[in-house]
């Protein structure tokens, strides 16, 4: 039998995540002789090398290794299409546990039509914690649409058509986080559209503390920065936006009510969100300071 898929992972220093996340592929559903896993590795300086060969060692079909010291999991991603045997490219982190269903199916409804170039499924916290539920709340992780036709994909759970990822040139190895957000443009822009499924679960490892709910919106205030320059364009991020959306009333309760959630959470809920927006805006500010022309147009 054929290989169908390609399962992506990029690592780098997450010798435990990596061991969870090989050991549920190893448990989907579909036969091996369907799929493939390719991790490739930063430049790891931990057990993650040792992890993966105990894994073929003990029978993993299909499981490559491959080292990619550039910087950043766009990089990665690309070894990753490149050596990749499957014509569907499934996307996943290493601090991710997909379900055992997980590529029977997404595979399974993968539109038939060669215009639809990737699909996406669900993501959930592994861990039930405060800030976990916010983020699940927030949708952080997932893709972004309207009804199940999305508008970006995030790699934590999504595959591809392998053809429609290499017409687009992959993953933009200039962008350190958020490469995933202009992946998902430049495929739109080529006449291509996404879908989003509200299955094929992914469980993924949110942070869990404060000050990595800040460090985190701040890398993504970067990746935001990064490819509006390559588009062009550029949000509003004045001071004056920010303090409107610190003090907005609305965003302190009413945005969070409904369903069994409490006065606590709903407040906690609240706090986070600031949390978060100013982390984002320094991280977007700071980007965007920088110097140097790399718009595509």
């Amino acid at each position: 039998m054929d290989v169908e898929i390609s399962v992506v992972i990029p690592t780098y220093n997450r010798a435990g995540d990596i061991r969870q996340c090989l050991a549920a592929l190893e448990r989907q559903s579909i036969p091996k002789e369907r799929f493939e896993v390719i991790v490739v590795d930063g430049g790891s300086s931990d057990d993650t090398l040792d992890i993966v060969e105990s894994f073929k060692r003990k029978g993993s079909s299909g499981l490559s290794y491959h080292v990619e010291k550039k910087r950043g999991a766009a990089a990665a991603r690309n070894v990753g299409i490149m050596r990749a045997r499957g014509r569907f490219i499934a996307f996943t982190d290493d601090d991710c546990v997909p379900d055992p269903g997980w590529l029977s199916e997404l595979s399974g409804a993968f539109p038939q039509d060669e215009k639809c170039a990737g699909i996406g499924g669900v993501v959930v916290p592994l861990e039930d914690c405060l800030i976990a539920r916010y983020l699940d709340f927030k949708r952080a992780g997932r893709g972004v649409g309207f009804g199940n036709m999305a508008i970006h994909l995030a790699t934590t759970n999504a595959m591809y058509r392998r053809r429609a990822l290499l017409d687009v040139g992959g993953f933009d190895e200039r962008i350190i986080i958020g490469e995933d957000i202009d992946l998902s443009l430049r495929i739109l822009r080529k006449g291509y559209y996404l879908k989003n499924f509200d299955f094929g679960k992914v469980g993924h490892r949110y942070v869990t503390d404060v000050g990595g709910l800040y460090r985190k919106s701040f890398l993504h205030g970067t990746g935001v920065a990064t490819v509006a320059r390559l588009e062009g364009k550029a949000l509003d991020r004045s001071w004056a936006t920010l303090l409107r959306n610190l003090i907005s009333p609305r965003s302190y309760f009413d945005k969070y009510g409904g369903g069994k959630r409490g006065l606590y959470e709903r407040a906690a809920f609240a706090v986070l969100h600031r949390i978060q927006t100013i982390g984002f805006h320094n991280g977007y500010c700071s980007e965007s300071r920088k110097t140097g022309h790399i718009s595509r147009r």
